[in-house]
């Protein structure tokens, strides 16, 4: 098999992973993120009327939301805008460590799906 051959099946399969990890994995995650956190983050002072009227449903909107508070928590620094840099006092241990797994994993599946792009283009 040659390189063009064994980019393109990545390239297929991290692209299906990733539609699984994101909403699969990410429905999950947003449910069982725990309540203490979600009444600490979804206030008026850290988001708008607007957006807090996204994450109050379930559909893509709070899927978003969701997982970019779960990234708020695995990377605190990432909520800097959103004046969320201290979630984390508020988050039991093993939410931390599930929302640090997660987005670790995402970020490698997205890695794959470029490189194998890149050899694609490039070969």
């Amino acid at each position: 098999m040659q390189l063009l051959e064994v980019s393109f099946i990545t390239f297929f399969f991290a692209g299906a992973l990733l539609v699984f990890w994101y909403l699969i994995v990410g429905i999950w995650l947003i449910v069982i993120t725990p309540q203490k956190v979600k009444h600490y983050a979804y206030t008026s002072e850290h988001y708008t009327d607007i957006e807090l009227a996204l994450v109050s449903g379930f559909h893509f909107g709070a899927l978003i939301h969701g997982l970019a508070l779960v990234a708020a928590v695995a990377f605190p620094k990432l909520a800097k805008k959103r004046k969320l840099t201290d979630i984390r006092r508020v988050c039991p241990k093993w939410f931390i460590s599930i929302g640090l797994v997660y987005w670790t994993i995402l970020i490698f599946i997205v890695v794959t799906i470029f490189a194998s792009l890149l050899a694609m283009i490039l070969f």
